[in-house]
């Protein structure tokens, strides 16, 4: 029974998470993000939604190929990993070069300061020419879950439009 429950739980986890990275996957994201909204919602909590675009992702794998490319994806899972809170926020691989991150219990100042030591953390790595423009939105009463995420990427676009390596509050 102990066996059977580790491989159910293996196979829980492997569903849940981005094999790449090793931070939860598109599908995890939108059950978490419904469950933080109501929680927020429900406990008049703190949320902040943090959308993450690699600059300059393509140019990296055209110019270096793609096991460099993976290699660099890698680096931004253990950049977000090490910017949060362990069982208290999230960190997802949203798509190919997107990542999102869910901050319980944070305001947008909060946010913006570990977004920037994200941006400066892939600085100071082996890049190979990329950075990341980070979108952020706060939680606000009346928001639902489809309203902050739209805020987040709106907030993103911002910061791409600005020139990329850029990290914008809604």
């Amino acid at each position: 029974t102990t066996e059977k429950r580790r491989l159910e739980d293996r196979l829980v986890e492997t569903a849940q998470t981005d094999q790449l990275t090793g931070l939860l996957n598109r599908r995890s994201f939108t059950m978490e993000v419904e469950t933080a909204v109501t929680l927020a919602r429900d406990v008049d909590g703190a949320l902040c939604m943090m959308f993450i675009d690699v600059d300059s992702f393509k140019e990296c794998n055209d110019s270096y190929g793609h096991p460099v490319g993976d290699k660099v994806l890698k680096t931004i899972g253990q950049i977000v990993r090490n910017n949060i809170r362990h069982g208290h926020d999230a960190g997802f691989r949203y798509g190919g070069d997107e990542f999102a991150v869910l901050l319980a219990g944070a305001d947008s100042k909060i946010a913006l300061r570990i977004g920037e030591r994200m941006r400066t953390d892939l600085e100071q790595a082996e890049n190979f020419g990329s950075s990341l423009s980070i979108g952020i939105a706060e939680y606000r009463p009346g928001m639902n879950s489809a309203d902050l995420i739209r805020c987040a990427d709106e907030a993103l676009y911002r910061a791409k439009s600005l020139g990329k390596n850029n990290v914008c509050v809604a």
